[in-house]
């Protein structure tokens, strides 16, 4: 019996997902690139001595053979020349002689982080004559241990066994080989991150039927790569897997072997492929984009910013961009609001209180000579210290703060009447609803009610000789009056009930 047709290369490559740029020349020797068996050993025997020591070395014409893409397999009933990627060229293992024949190939791959991932696709052609598995025709696909032969990541991708057709999920009966079947293209993948610095042999070996009567043939084609390409620096990204595999994205999508997404969407890390003999391997990548932010600032106008190298000093939009780790624009724009606290004074009354601008965040007063809080009484924006001196405040809005002029007061001790202040009669006293303050008035006198905690509490003028003042809506206590300027001053208790 003789083969009709060859097959074309069965080629595996990631297609714009695996980054076949640094491919070392190792892995072109893998993948046949140069039409020849360049970095191979070959070995073929009968079939029981395959893999022994009784096996004899070197390649044979028609056992170990490099093919070329545009063929069609006679007996697979189908076009068997389509290639995957760029590479135009396979290996097929065995052929359709019979005589109990048995081929192998095997390939020394350094593995570095520019080669960690191994593809690899098989379309198996076989006699299943229903005999035993071990006379039957057999494929075996295995990455060794040079050190010990033993094989590497055996449940991960690396090994796979084809044999008995009939059985297999995928294979199809041939319509032109009596017993025969055959599989369409099988895809597989394994991951060799844990042995990079180190070497591994791929081994391919073949077998036909123990008894003699029956054949089994394979294609196969293999590349590897350093993983997913890394997208940087643009506003949108397609990554395309490789047909053949099932997918499972990290932004969730498992239906696609292209996707497509933008810098305004999650940015993806991985894809998990899972191939024909249901072995997963997680092939991550980086996606970079250009990025453009923005911050919106107020700062005060004695405390500017510097930013891109440039002091602030005036309300505007500034403009910066930054290169990211990756090399990718980061655009930063910055809108800054100025902020002040235009000149302000302080006034201090007849009473010794102090008064500054109403409409502030915050009011702070300190002694000047210390710088120490100061002690006395505040009614919002006004200050009544309990003694002579300097007085100065620390007033703030949402974002600027500063400190003003100091000024000096000068207070009467509590208690002490000035002689010259007239005889003041105030009653009733106890009162609920009303007091009234008589005193004969030579001019206007100020008067101020504060409670035991030194707030006062309500301010007016006394004009004529009987005031009435309404102290109805105060809370019962004690309270103090305070009548005269801070040079003729008295003060007076009186009990609210």
């Amino acid at each position: 019996m003789r083969f009709k047709l060859l097959i074309s290369t069965v080629l595996v490559i990631f297609a714009t997902l695996l980054n076949a740029v640094g491919q070392t020349s190792a892995c072109d020797q893998l993948h046949t690139s140069d039409t020849s068996f360049s970095g191979w050993e070959a070995f073929y025997s009968h079939f029981d001595l395959i893999g022994t020591s009784g096996q004899d070395t070197g390649f044979v014409m028609g056992r170990h053979t490099i093919m070329d893409s545009g063929q069609v397999d006679f007996y697979a009933d189908m076009m068997l020349s389509k290639t995957f990627g760029q590479n135009p060229y396979s290996i097929r293992i065995g052929n359709d002689n019979v005589g109990a024949q048995a081929e192998q190939l095997r390939f020394l791959l350094p593995v570095t982080s520019a080669n960690r991932y191994l593809v690899y696709r098989f379309a198996s052609v076989m006699h299943d004559p229903n005999h035993v598995p071990s006379d039957s025709p057999m494929f075996r696909f295995r990455i060794v241990d040079p050190t010990s032969d033993t094989t590497l990541l055996a449940n991960a991708g690396g090994e796979v066994i084809i044999n008995l057709l009939s059985t297999y999920p995928s294979a199809i009966p041939s319509s032109f080989l009596f017993f025969g079947y055959y599989t369409p293209w099988l895809s597989g993948i394994a991951d060799l991150s844990g042995f990079v610095g180190q070497n591994v042999i791929i081994e391919l070996t073949n077998r036909d039927c123990g008894l003699g009567a029956h054949f089994g043939y394979t294609y196969v084609s293999m590349e590897c790569y350093g993983g997913l390409d890394n997208l940087y620096c643009e506003d949108t990204f397609t990554v395309a897997a490789p047909e053949g595999f099932e997918y499972a994205w990290s932004n969730g999508d498992t239906a696609a072997q292209t996707i497509y997404y933008s810098n305004n969407q999650i940015s993806l890390e991985a894809c998990t492929i899972t191939d024909d003999f249901q072995n997963t391997v997680n092939v991550p990548f980086t996606a970079s984009f250009n990025t453009q932010s923005f911050i919106d600032t107020t700062v005060c106008d004695d405390a500017p910013i510097t930013f891109a190298g440039t002091l602030i000093t005036a309300t505007g939009n500034y403009v910066d961009t930054l290169a990211t780790s990756s090399g990718c624009d980061s655009v930063i724009n910055l809108v800054v609001q100025v902020d002040s606290i235009n000149s302000i004074e302080l006034t201090v009354d007849s009473l010794g209180s102090i008064s500054a601008p109403d409409g502030f965040n915050s009011y702070q007063w300190i002694n000047c000579e210390d710088l120490s809080s100061a002690s006395g009484s505040m009614d919002g924006n006004v200050f009544t210290p309990d003694s002579s001196g300097s007085y100065s405040l620390v007033i703030g809005n949402a974002f600027c703060e500063d400190t003003l002029e100091c000024v000096e007061v000068s207070v009467l001790p509590n208690g002490i009447q000035d002689r010259q202040v007239p005889e003041v009669r105030l009653y009733p006293n106890p009162a609920s609803e009303t007091v009234t303050i008589e005193l004969p008035l030579k001019a206007p006198l100020p008067i101020t009610l504060s409670n035991t905690l030194g707030t006062i509490v309500m301010r007016d003028v006394l004009s004529e000789d009987r005031t009435k003042l309404d102290v109805s809506a105060l809370p019962p206590g004690v309270y103090f009056f305070t009548i005269g300027s801070k040079t003729l001053a008295t003060q007076h208790r009186i009990i609210i009930q």
